[in-house]
């Protein structure tokens, strides 16, 4: 199973980086259920010219930094701080320790026609909305190949 590692923002700047990282797990049910809705983004973009989106319920993992991140993931987070997703392996995916993971509700992937991000609100919070950097142009067509 291949995985996307992304960066994370949040929407209010008091909430700063308790939640900096997401891993999207991708088995071939989930890059088929993402391709089927990147195609009915698609399509009704070209039919309706005031489309923007479709958004489905979904579940990733949330995590933030912890000490010994560099030791873990070193060479794919220069590249997240630019807001660049890495494609990695589940062997680097369980790199991650679970003290490092963060609960968040109301999980949504966010499909356009140029593009796929996750969304949630991290629990515990007032109204926070936290969403991952968007997956497009070349690295979408890998993802959905």
């Amino acid at each position: 199973m291949a995985c996307l590692l992304l960066g994370v923002y949040a929407d209010r700047e008091w909430y700063g980086d308790a939640i900096e990282y997401a891993l999207v797990g991708l088995d071939a049910a989930d890059k088929e259920r993402l391709r089927q809705r990147y195609q009915l983004a698609c399509r009704l973009a070209a039919e309706d010219a005031t489309f923007y989106s479709l958004e489905f319920w979904d579940c990733i993992e949330w995590f933030d930094q912890w000490e010994d991140i560099e030791d873990a993931l070193g060479e794919f987070l220069e590249p997240l701080g630019d807001g660049v997703p890495q494609i990695v392996s589940e062997e680097v995916a369980q790199r991650i320790p679970e003290s490092a993971m963060r609960w968040a509700e109301c999980e949504t992937v966010v499909v356009t026609a140029r593009s796929i991000y996750w969304d949630a609100r991290p629990k515990h919070t007032d109204g926070v909305r936290i969403n991952t950097s968007s997956i497009w142009g070349d690295l979408l067509k890998e993802v959905l190949a």
